[in-house]
């Protein structure tokens, strides 16, 4: 716990320095994820995602943001709120990243499941085992959401 309250520290200092780093909201949201600190979490995240970071990024950029926050919020069990920001990642997602798109595409399933829209569940694994057809990391995902599904029918049609 210690590492996680001296790198919310630094963040901290940075953002003391620098209101608009986008990095900073990011590392520091990620710090809070992980030390359980989800409110927080989802503050710093909604703000980088406020300050309309760069497409392209390869780790902060809007999809994995909105990534980030449907995992808090799903974690929070606030599942319509985790629901619409995997769509959102989705939806921001570039083109030909089949194996990112896959692994979103399940985890909403996931919530799906949870919310009790079973069809829409199941459509997302299809979606997710067409665009990483192979991709051992989807495959995986699949398998871990089938296995440990809270609702038995997600499972068994």
């Amino acid at each position: 716990m210690e590492a996680f309250d001296e790198a919310i520290s630094d963040y901290t200092e940075l953002l003391r320095i620098d209101r608009q780093s986008i990095e900073a909201r990011w590392g520091r949201g990620v710090t809070y994820f992980r030390k359980g600190q989800l409110d927080d979490s989802i503050a710093d995240i909604t703000e980088a995602i406020r300050l309309d970071p760069p497409k392209g990024h390869p780790v902060w950029g809007p999809h994995h943001l909105h990534e980030l926050r449907a995992d808090t919020f799903r974690e929070q069990k606030k599942l319509e709120l985790a629901r619409d920001d995997f769509s959102e990642a989705i939806r921001l997602t570039p083109k030909g990243s089949g194996t990112l798109l896959g692994v979103r595409h399940v985890a909403r399933a996931d919530v799906q499941a949870r919310l009790g829209s079973l069809d829409a569940a199941r459509e997302d694994v299809a979606t997710a085992e067409r665009l990483a057809s192979g991709d051992a990391r989807v495959a995986n995902s699949i398998a871990w959401l089938l296995a440990t599904a809270e609702e038995p029918r997600l499972r068994d049609p």
